[in-house]
């Protein structure tokens, strides 16, 4: 993302701003297409597994280069299409799919 400042003009005038945040009103916010969320939105929703185990609220959305991930306690799920299979914002739930041994108290099937 590009983003000039009215009155910063030069390079030593935007270190000033170095990790500086950047927040704007909720209604200036773009509206997203459906199926898109802004991750502090999420926060809170109740999180369960597609076979109806309750992970517990998400506490906070991480953002990394290569994907999001989830956070639920001390579960982290990545935020992909594969393990995220339903956002329902009317009932404040996040269904997810996570592969087999990913949550920590569970073990991955051997391959024997």
């Amino acid at each position: 993302m590009l983003l000039q400042l009215v009155g910063v003009d030069s390079i030593d005038a935007a270190e000033t701003w170095r990790a500086a945040r950047v927040q704007i009103r909720r209604s200036d916010a773009v509206t997203l297409p459906e199926g898109s969320f802004y991750s502090v939105d999420l926060i809170g929703y109740d999180v369960v597994t597609s076979q109806g185990r309750t992970l517990g609220p998400l506490d906070e959305v991480l953002k990394y280069p290569g994907q999001d991930l989830l956070r639920i306690g001390a579960t982290l799920i990545p935020a992909v299409r594969q393990m995220v299979v339903e956002v329902d914002t009317q009932n404040r739930r996040i269904v997810v799919d996570p592969p087999e041994g990913l949550l920590p108290d569970e073990e991955p099937k051997s391959a024997n």
